[in-house]
């Protein structure tokens, strides 16, 4: 959905760019440092991306309300974006017991739970679902 709001496409691109390098900064500086507070910058920065990933089409919901569509809100994506989030909390409190795994995943599963309510007020999720599997399955 960025690049539908971006006409200028060099300057995308330069952005793009931007990010990559300042991860591989941000990377370089934590292999410097000691053990444990690499881990502790390498935590946090996983869990920024995580909670951005998961909140993205949180953008599309003030669409969504307004047009009371959500064709702009893909159903795919809505539901895994919240079985990922509940995965992810199950492996972060059952196996790992870790904040950094289990808090952003909780914001993640949030995040899927308020799509798919989006989609259940203004659409069809069952005929979604439904498209979902048949489309796969011509796939195969």
């Amino acid at each position: 959905f960025h690049t539908n709001y971006t006409r200028n496409e060099k300057f995308l691109l330069f952005k793009h760019y931007v990010a990559a390098g300042s991860v591989l900064l941000i990377l370089g500086f934590c292999l410097s440092q000691e053990f444990d507070i690499a881990k502790r910058y390498i935590a946090i920065m996983s869990m920024s991306f995580s909670v951005v990933f998961a909140a993205s089409p949180l953008v599309m919901i003030l669409t969504v309300c307004r047009d009371k569509s959500v064709s702009a809100l893909p159903f795919d994506m809505s539901l895994l974006v919240f079985i990922n989030g509940f995965l992810w909390i199950l492996f972060g409190i059952l196996v790992q017991n870790d904040e950094a795994i289990y808090i952003p995943s909780i914001l993640g599963l949030i995040s899927g739970l308020l799509q798919i309510v989006c989609h259940m007020l203004y659409g069809n999720p069952i005929a979604q679902f439904k498209a979902m599997l048949q489309c796969e399955n011509s796939v195969v």
